[in-house]
């Protein structure tokens, strides 16, 4: 698993962000990003192929999917209390951790950093991400459960896209579909837009 983050993130914030992950297998930190901009944007990402998110997440998403599904708790805003005893479960605690970990590192920075998680595809900088918007642990412990039950899906659909010849150009997308799956997008090397839906 790779950190990626900008200038602006701050030595303490990463290095706390490193902590909180050495239980699950600790995180390699690329290099800053620099961006030259009047109000350049600023971002915490971890970028892993599925064979790294899973090993790491599958079991504690299992875990806090099944206790969801058996309070009929799927959506985030209605249902904050059941997702939130779905994560107090033992089996939950590396996603609980997770969760905290990065709404630790956002609330830490000076500047309201995004947060994103994707996997390495079509490169190792943008990836194929997920943007974590949420402000509480709930809400980023919802989407990061979300994006690891489908994350082998999205590593194969990018993959074979590249593997054809119609590789993305930048980051492709990985957005929120309702309270289930995901709706990719990208543009091609043409800047065509292309969609595709992950349930």
């Amino acid at each position: 698993m790779r950190l990626i983050v900008t200038a602006d993130i701050l030595p303490d914030v990463r290095q706390e962000l490193h902590a909180a992950w050495q239980p699950l297998g600790g995180l390699e930190e690329a290099s800053e990003v620099f961006l030259k901009s009047a109000e350049p944007p600023s971002f915490i990402q971890i970028m892993g192929e599925a064979l790294q998110w899973l090993p790491l997440l599958k079991v504690a998403t299992t875990v806090f999917l099944a206790q969801l599904a058996k309070e009929a708790a799927t959506d985030i805003y209605k249902h904050k209390q059941h997702i939130g005893r779905a994560l107090t479960n033992a089996g939950a605690a590396p996603l609980r951790l997770v969760a905290a970990a990065l709404k630790k590192a956002r609330d830490s920075s000076p500047r309201r950093p995004g947060l994103f998680i994707g996997v390495p595809l079509p490169d190792d900088h943008f990836g194929t991400a997920l943007s974590l918007p949420g402000d509480s642990e709930e809400e980023i412990a919802s989407l990061v459960a979300r994006f690891v039950v489908r994350v082998q899906a999205i590593e194969q659909l990018i993959q074979a896209e590249i593997s054809a010849g119609r590789s993305p150009l930048g980051r492709v997308q990985v957005i929120p579909k309702g309270t289930e799956g995901f709706l990719l997008r990208w543009l091609d090397q043409e800047f065509g837009i292309h969609e595709h839906e992950v349930p």
